[in-house]
């Protein structure tokens, strides 16, 4: 690919999570979320998060609801209706990835290698695996999760399976580059991995077997 516009959107502090919803697309900016115009690249509106420390990933619901994970702060904010409030404290998780399913959360913590499910009503936790220490992002295919993990690893947790269930696809670490949240062409089974310090994106075919 190539670069089409390389500031579509300024004013933004340190962002790193996004997610779209409606043509707008909502971003974590260390202390407030950030909703900007999809077309245009205008930043629309500001969402302060008054004790947020590290707002880092965004997933949204099918009805709209912004979820946000702190990983130093150990919470999941929620953006309903232009209010944020705590949706759930995790202590000692340092929540990263977050993943919003019709009847559940995921989260992928950045320091206990713990990958979770959030019944969205009661808020019963459940381990779906262990393992991925560093957890950054989470995407789903068909068999699964990807799932990357910062210091440079890619992981393949299948449906329904747990610890051992675990499977690393990808090693980068001696590369130094770092792979950061993930995204997904699901009609092209392609994985998009940005480097962090190699500053691209590399893509990748998703190949299941």
């Amino acid at each position: 690919g190539k670069i089409i516009n390389q500031n579509w959107t300024t004013g933004i502090d340190a962002p790193k999570g996004i997610d779209f919803f409606n043509e707008k697309l909502y971003v974590a900016d260390i202390d407030a979320i950030v909703r900007i115009d999809k077309k245009t690249g205008v930043i629309e509106k500001k969402y302060p998060v008054s004790d947020a420390i590290f707002l880092n990933d965004v997933a949204i619901d099918s009805n709209g609801d912004v979820y946000v994970t702190d990983s130093k702060n150990d919470k999941i904010y929620k953006l309903v209706d232009d209010a944020v409030s705590v949706w759930m404290a995790l202590e000692g998780m340092n929540p990263n990835g977050v993943l919003v399913e019709d009847s559940r959360i995921l989260v992928v913590s950045s320091s206990k290698g713990d990958f979770i499910s959030i019944d969205k009503k009661t808020k019963e936790q459940t381990i779906l695996a262990t393992g991925i220490v560093g957890g950054d992002g989470i995407v789903s295919i068909k068999e699964g999760y990807i799932i990357s993990a910062w210091q440079g690893e890619i992981y393949f947790v299948e449906k329904n399976a747990k610890s051992e269930g675990v499977i690393k696809i990808l090693d980068t670490k001696d590369q130094k580059l770092n792979t950061a949240d993930i995204g997904i062409i699901p009609e092209k089974n392609i994985l998009l991995v940005p480097t962090f310090f190699g500053n691209k994106v590399v893509a990748y075919k998703i190949d299941y077997k």
